[in-house]
């Protein structure tokens, strides 16, 4: 009797971690919400055929949802000839109960370019020479493809332009993800003299963007987030990460339920949204504090270092070059001067007073990572937990079963 008890007890045991094991995968997965990130013109024929420029536009309308405009400038180095580029039409992942098959696909595709009436034909394909390739895997990274033809006289300049709409891959953390693939562009022949890429935030604010990779490059226009290099080849990706939660009321609210625990949290969103409201006149009116600030966002916060110094006008140099060019920062003369106030008397005779450096007051000392925690749970987030609660239960039902089965075998 207790074998058999015993061996029950163990199957069980089992049963539940596969349980745990397969809800918690499935769970997890489904964090993350799959979609388009906008991707450039791919060669499927061509020769001696270079993308002079390019000018992007990704705008967000709302929700997930997207529009992407673009003009391609291409040349024909050579004889006349019919080039055969295409667009990605569909992301390699499957459909789920979470990322719907809508958000796999490119919508309303279409392409033009001056030398006909109307949009180009397009015929859509599995497959396409030298596609990209998945970074975790050797699979392709997109399933479907639009294909078009262009007709190209010798040594002649074209402009295509290519309009579609997409949804942007989201998780249940609020994050929107979106940005634009550069890599495309360094398949065609050369480098690229001129590239712009502009992401319209549409009805977010600009302080509700959370991640800007790279930096460099990046400037603020309005309510538009502008990259722009010359005489580049393309060996990176854009990437933007929009948050419309981290900065609303909503989660204000949530904070202010407990203010005096989230008080720095709740300072940092307040100090966030007053810098956007500040007018560009009061920032270069008090440059040396803002530009200060500039520096201390670079490791901080990207999107707030890209605004100051798109207000104050920075160039992309160097720090060094950077204290060289702008008038309103310190010079080198009163850098000095205000050491020489901070230093020790050096007595004629070359007798040195030295003072040991003073501890740090335990008030500036780095805070340790506990203080000012934030327990909110967001939207979505009961989704992951409430599962593993009932595996949980389930779990504890099952040891009581088996604690009652024990002592009836004693008895």
């Amino acid at each position: 009797m207790n074998q058999s008890i015993a061996r029950y007890f163990f199957i069980m045991m089992i049963v539940i971690l596969v349980m745990i094991t397969a809800s918690s995968t499935s769970v997890y997965a489904e964090d993350m919400v799959l979609g388009v990130i906008p991707d450039g013109v791919y060669p499927v024929s061509q020769t001696d055929l270079s993308l002079i420029s390019e000018e992007i536009t990704v705008s967000l309308t709302g929700g997930e949802q997207g529009q992407v405009s673009c003009r391609f400038d291409f040349k024909n180095n050579g004889a006349a000839q019919r080039v055969i580029m295409a667009v990605p039409a569909r992301v390699n992942e499957k459909a789920t109960n979470v990322t719907r098959e809508e958000f796999l696909n490119v919508h309303n595709f279409a392409v033009f370019y001056e030398k006909i009436e109307g949009s180009v034909p397009v015929k859509t394909v599995d497959a396409i020479l030298n596609q990209p390739m998945k970074d975790s895997s050797q699979s392709p990274k997109y399933s479907k493809w639009h294909t078009f033809p262009i007709e190209f006289e010798n040594n002649e300049e074209l402009s295509v332009y290519v309009m579609y709409d997409v949804y942007f891959p989201y998780d249940n953390m609020y994050n929107l993800f979106t940005g634009f693939r550069l890599e495309s562009g360094s398949l065609w022949e050369g480098s690229i003299n001129y590239g712009k890429v502009i992401f319209d935030l549409g009805p977010y604010p600009m302080y509700s963007v959370t991640e800007v990779w790279p930096m460099e490059f990046f400037r603020i226009e309005d309510n538009k987030l502008v990259w722009e290099n010359s005489n580049f080849e393309p060996s990176y990706n854009l990437k933007v990460t929009q948050n419309d939660f981290e900065y609303s009321e909503n989660r204000l609210y949530i904070l202010n339920k407990n203010a005096a625990k989230n008080r720095s949290e709740i300072t940092r969103i307040k100090e966030m949204i007053a810098l956007f409201e500040t007018s560009p006149e009061t920032i270069r009116e008090n440059c040396q504090k803002y530009y200060e600030e500039y520096l201390a966002a670079l490791d901080e916060s990207g999107i707030k270092a890209i605004y100051l110094k798109s207000v104050l006008e920075l160039s992309e140099l160097s720090q060094e070059e950077l204290l060289q060019e702008n008038e309103f920062l310190v010079s080198s003369t009163e850098i000095f001067e205000e050491k020489e106030e901070n230093a020790i008397d050096v007595s004629i005779d070359g007798d040195e007073n030295t003072v040991p450096e003073e501890e740090p007051a335990e008030d500036n000392k780095i805070m340790n990572s506990t203080e000012g925690a934030i327990e909110v749970i967001p939207e979505g987030e009961h989704t992951r937990i409430l599962p593993v609660i009932g595996i949980g239960l389930v779990l504890l039902l099952c040891l009581i079963i088996a604690a009652r089965f024990i002592i009836k075998a004693k008895h």
